[in-house]
């Protein structure tokens, strides 16, 4: 039966298991040994095989979506960066540099709170101010506003996004 490994725990592995009967086949960060199999064990190691890259796909393809949606999300209030962690928690799984990323992520958002904290009360209100902006402009650009408009019947252009104007 194929076992499948990842690198990093390859170096774990005691010496006399690291090379044992088969041969050693490589793929990406992965590292899996195949022995010799009976052709029901092969096909089992088959679909062993194809369910790990399948479930290794769609782990990639979920934390590359969860990361977007953090990053879309981190000028608005709420989980913003929250959300970019956990997306880079879930890519770190299977990518090296995403673990790494992950902790200049987690160092640098520290270091930008702790700034924060020690500005006086005048930057933060800048700071403060400049996020609002940012939402208020990216809601009309989305057609928020142009949305309660129609909604709500106030008949007034200038609340429509330009880019849902005719």
């Amino acid at each position: 039966m194929a076992k499948v490994i990842h690198k990093r725990q390859l170096s774990k592995l005691p010496q006399h298991k690291r090379y044992s009967s088969g041969r050693l086949s490589h793929r990406g960060d992965l590292i899996w040994e195949v022995s010799h199999l009976s052709s029901a064990g092969a096909e089992l190691g088959r679909f062993a095989r194809m369910w790990h890259s399948t479930k290794r796909i769609s782990l990639i393809v979920v934390g590359f979506i969860v990361l977007i949606a953090g990053i879309i999300m981190i000028p608005y209030p709420g989980p913003g960066w929250a959300v970019v962690f956990i997306g880079l928690a879930i890519l770190a799984n299977e990518f090296v540099w995403a673990e790494k990323l992950l902790a200049i992520a987690k160092r640098g958002y520290a270091a930008w709170e702790k700034w924060l904290t020690l500005q006086h009360w005048i930057i933060r209100g800048v700071v403060f101010l400049l996020v609002c902006i940012i939402v208020v402009v990216t809601i009309w650009l989305m057609n928020g506003y142009g949305f309660i408009n129609s909604w709500l019947g106030l008949g007034q252009d200038w609340l429509t996004s330009p880019f849902m104007r005719g």
